[in-house]
């Protein structure tokens, strides 16, 4: 059986084994798969205030 890519949650472009990052989503409260790279991780990561 063919395994299945997964895509990027923030591009939704395929993702290429070994370059993949976990995020959190706070909507929909579960673990999505994104890019390993800034642009694709800046809407998952929060602002700590006062750090």
């Amino acid at each position: 059986m063919a395994k299945r890519l997964k895509t990027c949650a923030t591009c939704h472009d395929k993702i290429k084994a070994g370059t993949e990052c976990k995020m959190f989503d706070e909507v929909t409260q579960k673990a999505v798969d994104v890019h390993d790279r800034p642009t694709c991780k800046r809407p998952y990561l929060k602002v700590q205030k006062g750090a």
